[in-house]
């Protein structure tokens, strides 16, 4: 079994200094569906990001983004820290900034459900990376709150395996590759839609229909729902408390990956 860095087949890199962008290399990822990324979770839990620090590797030429969270509810595992603090690989040290693609961004003040491995150990510590993150948003025309995916995709719900989303918001990044599609259930308005998905049952085919996703409380209910039927099943992984990634144990470097050089003064 995979897990955690075991998803990622291949490190990509995009320097960027000053307003130069060199890529270096396609980050390759395995595709998760919902069953394995809650077997394989070290921890699943809904947060707020309350900070982020930037430091850089002990040898000072690789940054390391540190962003802490308030945890509001836990549905998978445990934590030894309130707030916990997760470290990912990358980030801005002056006008000097290392991105991998694929890794998710966080902002201050935003709600999010995490899906978390190998904390501190990884070079990102959610499952999947982007697969491992939904956000909560707030959908005004509708009056309540939502989920989406990393994509800008809504969340209708669970179905058999996987999510049940809408249609994406956002295009894929091309330096991003996903392998070993999972068979989720995909609803898209376009006329390509249906192609190679599972059709869902009549209440996800309602919501489909509809295209009004379900409100973010009803899914973490789902989803609690959908974990304890997990729990006795094989593959279903359970590891020790969390604790938080400190800046103190930041590696000595992160090997074939360096901060560009300072941009030279005109």
């Amino acid at each position: 079994m995979h897990r955690g860095g075991g998803s990622l087949l291949k490190l990509g890199l995009s320097i960027v200094a000053a307003a130069v962008v060199s890529v270096a290399d396609a980050t390759t990822l395995i595709r998760l569906n919902l069953k394995d990324l809650v077997d394989q979770a070290d921890l699943i839990f809904v947060g707020t990001a309350i900070s982020q620090e930037v430091v850089p590797s002990r040898d000072g030429k690789f940054p390391f983004t540190f962003v802490a969270f308030s945890v509001e509810q836990v549905l998978k595992g445990s934590m030894k820290d309130r707030p916990l603090t997760l470290r990912l690989a990358g980030g801005q040290i002056g006008k000097r900034t290392v991105e991998l693609e694929g890794m998710p961004e966080f902002q201050r003040g935003e709600r999010y459900l995490l899906f978390v491995v190998q904390n501190g150990e990884a070079g990102c510590p959610l499952l999947g990376w982007d697969q491992g993150i939904m956000q909560f948003v707030r959908d005004t025309q509708a009056g309540k709150t939502i989920m989406i995916d990393a994509w800008g995709a809504p969340i209708f719900g669970i179905e058999g395996e996987d999510w049940f989303r809408g249609a994406p918001k956002l295009v894929a990044k091309p330096g991003v590759i996903y392998s070993t599609p999972s068979t989720s259930q995909v609803h898209d308005d376009s006329d390509a839609a249906g192609s190679g998905t599972t059709t869902p049952d009549k209440e996800g085919a309602g919501r489909a229909a509809t295209g009004k996703p379900v409100e973010a409380d009803r899914l973490l209910a789902e989803l609690r729902t959908f974990i304890d039927r997990r729990r006795a099943k094989p593959g279903f992984h359970s590891a020790q408390p969390v604790r938080s990634a400190l800046p103190s144990e930041v590696p000595e470097s992160m090997r074939g990956a360096a901060l560009p050089p300072e941009p030279e003064k005109k």
